[in-house]
Protein backbone atom coordinates (compact mmCIF):
# COMPACT_ATOMS: atom_id res chain seq x y z
CA UNK A 1 0.00 0.00 0.00
CA UNK A 2 2.74 2.41 1.16
CA UNK A 3 4.35 1.48 -2.76
CA UNK A 4 1.11 2.98 -4.23
CA UNK A 5 1.05 5.75 -2.41
CA UNK A 6 4.31 6.85 -3.58
CA UNK A 7 4.13 5.84 -6.99
CA UNK A 8 0.76 8.08 -7.13
CA UNK A 9 2.56 10.89 -5.35
CA UNK A 10 5.30 10.62 -7.52
CA UNK A 11 2.80 10.54 -11.00
CA UNK A 12 1.10 13.67 -9.55
CA UNK A 13 4.50 15.30 -8.87
CA UNK A 14 5.67 14.64 -12.51
CA UNK A 15 2.54 16.32 -14.10
CA UNK A 16 2.42 19.10 -11.70
CA UNK A 17 6.24 20.14 -12.71
CA UNK A 18 5.13 19.52 -16.63
CA UNK A 19 2.51 21.92 -16.06
CA UNK A 20 4.02 24.83 -14.12
CA UNK A 21 7.34 24.44 -15.71
CA UNK A 22 9.18 22.01 -17.93
CA UNK A 23 9.51 18.15 -18.12
CA UNK A 24 12.74 16.94 -16.41
CA UNK A 25 14.94 16.67 -18.71
CA UNK A 26 18.84 15.47 -17.06
CA UNK A 27 21.54 17.65 -18.67
CA UNK A 28 24.43 15.17 -19.91
CA UNK A 29 27.81 15.79 -17.88
CA UNK A 30 29.81 16.56 -20.78
CA UNK A 31 26.90 19.72 -21.65
CA UNK A 32 27.03 20.35 -17.64
CA UNK A 33 31.23 21.01 -17.28
CA UNK A 34 30.98 22.97 -20.94
CA UNK A 35 28.15 25.11 -19.74
CA UNK A 36 30.02 25.69 -16.90
CA UNK A 37 33.41 26.51 -18.22
CA UNK A 38 31.71 29.04 -20.46
CA UNK A 39 29.98 30.53 -17.57
CA UNK A 40 33.64 31.92 -16.15
CA UNK A 41 31.74 31.25 -12.23
CA UNK A 42 33.94 33.06 -9.62
CA UNK A 43 34.63 31.85 -6.11
CA UNK A 44 31.74 33.07 -3.85
CA UNK A 45 29.10 34.05 -6.33
CA UNK A 46 25.38 32.89 -6.05
CA UNK A 47 24.51 30.28 -8.82
CA UNK A 48 21.08 29.75 -8.99
CA UNK A 49 19.40 26.58 -10.93
CA UNK A 50 15.82 26.95 -11.95
CA UNK A 51 14.18 24.33 -12.19
CA UNK A 52 16.72 22.20 -10.80
CA UNK A 53 15.47 18.31 -11.27
CA UNK A 54 18.01 16.44 -9.49
CA UNK A 55 20.13 19.66 -9.14
CA UNK A 56 23.62 18.17 -11.31
CA UNK A 57 24.28 21.51 -12.48
CA UNK A 58 23.96 23.62 -9.74
CA UNK A 59 26.14 20.50 -7.56
CA UNK A 60 28.99 20.51 -10.24
CA UNK A 61 29.38 24.36 -10.10
CA UNK A 62 29.27 24.32 -6.39
CA UNK A 63 31.78 21.00 -6.21
CA UNK A 64 33.81 22.86 -8.93
CA UNK A 65 33.82 26.16 -8.74
CA UNK A 66 33.51 26.78 -5.14
CA UNK A 67 30.09 29.36 -5.83
CA UNK A 68 26.96 28.93 -3.24
CA UNK A 69 24.25 27.19 -4.72
CA UNK A 70 20.50 27.22 -4.65
CA UNK A 71 18.35 24.52 -6.57
CA UNK A 72 14.87 24.99 -6.97
CA UNK A 73 12.57 22.25 -8.28
CA UNK A 74 8.39 22.01 -8.21
CA UNK A 75 8.79 18.36 -7.91
CA UNK A 76 9.59 17.37 -4.57
CA UNK A 77 10.90 13.82 -5.34
CA UNK A 78 13.15 15.62 -7.67
CA UNK A 79 14.26 17.76 -4.75
CA UNK A 80 15.12 14.97 -2.55
CA UNK A 81 16.81 12.97 -4.59
CA UNK A 82 19.40 16.25 -5.06
CA UNK A 83 19.75 16.20 -1.47
CA UNK A 84 20.89 13.16 -1.20
CA UNK A 85 22.84 13.53 -3.77
CA UNK A 86 24.57 16.61 -2.31
CA UNK A 87 25.03 14.89 1.34
CA UNK A 88 26.63 12.09 -0.85
CA UNK A 89 29.13 14.64 -2.64
CA UNK A 90 29.84 16.28 0.92
CA UNK A 91 28.76 19.61 -0.49
CA UNK A 92 28.16 22.09 1.83
CA UNK A 93 27.37 25.24 0.31
CA UNK A 94 24.17 24.36 -1.54
CA UNK A 95 20.51 24.88 -0.84
CA UNK A 96 17.56 23.05 -2.84
CA UNK A 97 13.88 24.27 -2.30
CA UNK A 98 10.85 23.04 -3.73
CA UNK A 99 9.41 26.18 -4.83
CA UNK A 100 7.44 27.44 -7.94
CA UNK A 101 10.13 30.00 -9.61
CA UNK A 102 7.24 32.11 -9.82
CA UNK A 103 7.41 33.19 -5.60
CA UNK A 104 11.63 32.68 -5.76
CA UNK A 105 13.22 35.39 -4.48
CA UNK A 106 16.24 35.69 -7.31
CA UNK A 107 17.90 39.01 -5.84
CA UNK A 108 21.23 37.72 -4.37
CA UNK A 109 21.94 35.67 -7.95
CA UNK A 110 24.58 36.15 -9.43
CA UNK A 111 24.08 33.59 -11.94
CA UNK A 112 20.98 31.81 -13.33
CA UNK A 113 20.91 28.83 -14.91
CA UNK A 114 17.73 27.60 -16.60
CA UNK A 115 16.72 24.78 -18.80
CA UNK A 116 12.81 25.65 -19.05
CA UNK A 117 9.70 25.50 -21.97
CA UNK A 118 9.45 28.89 -23.77
CA UNK A 119 5.98 29.32 -22.39
CA UNK A 120 7.56 29.74 -18.76
CA UNK A 121 10.61 32.00 -19.93
CA UNK A 122 8.90 35.35 -20.41
CA UNK A 123 7.86 34.56 -15.96
CA UNK A 124 11.53 34.64 -15.65
CA UNK A 125 12.60 37.43 -17.54
CA UNK A 126 10.08 39.87 -16.41
CA UNK A 127 10.59 38.87 -12.81
CA UNK A 128 14.21 39.72 -13.29
CA UNK A 129 14.00 42.71 -15.00
CA UNK A 130 11.62 44.39 -11.97
CA UNK A 131 14.33 43.16 -9.29
CA UNK A 132 17.00 45.46 -8.08
CA UNK A 133 18.85 46.29 -10.41
CA UNK A 134 22.69 43.95 -9.95
CA UNK A 135 25.07 42.30 -12.51
CA UNK A 136 23.82 39.22 -13.29
CA UNK A 137 24.54 35.77 -15.73
CA UNK A 138 21.79 34.25 -17.04
CA UNK A 139 22.17 31.10 -19.05
CA UNK A 140 19.50 29.30 -21.11
CA UNK A 141 19.96 26.06 -22.09
CA UNK A 142 18.19 25.31 -25.82
CA UNK A 143 16.07 28.53 -25.78
CA UNK A 144 16.54 31.84 -26.56
CA UNK A 145 15.06 34.59 -24.44
CA UNK A 146 12.78 36.78 -26.37
CA UNK A 147 13.35 40.71 -26.46
CA UNK A 148 16.70 40.10 -24.63
CA UNK A 149 19.19 40.17 -27.90
CA UNK A 150 20.85 43.44 -26.27
CA UNK A 151 22.01 41.39 -23.28
CA UNK A 152 22.87 38.44 -25.56
CA UNK A 153 27.38 37.82 -24.75
CA UNK A 154 27.48 34.93 -26.69
CA UNK A 155 25.79 31.36 -27.92
CA UNK A 156 27.86 28.28 -27.73
CA UNK A 157 26.14 24.74 -29.52
CA UNK A 158 27.67 21.85 -27.72
CA UNK A 159 26.22 18.43 -29.12
CA UNK A 160 23.39 20.23 -31.20
CA UNK A 161 22.49 22.11 -27.65
CA UNK A 162 22.72 25.75 -28.12
CA UNK A 163 23.26 27.65 -24.89
CA UNK A 164 22.58 31.89 -24.69
CA UNK A 165 24.69 33.69 -22.28
CA UNK A 166 22.98 36.91 -21.34
CA UNK A 167 24.50 39.50 -19.26
CA UNK A 168 21.74 41.65 -17.19
CA UNK A 169 23.42 45.69 -16.41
Amino acid sequence: MLLLLAIILYVVSTIISDLFGAPYVPTSSKLVDSILKNANLKPGQCFVELGCGDGRLVRNAVAKYYVSGLGIDINPYLIFYAKIMAHFQQLKNIKFKISDLRRTDLSQADVIFLYLLPSILPVVQKKLMTQPHKKILVISHFFQLSGWEKYLLKTITISSHPIHYYQLF
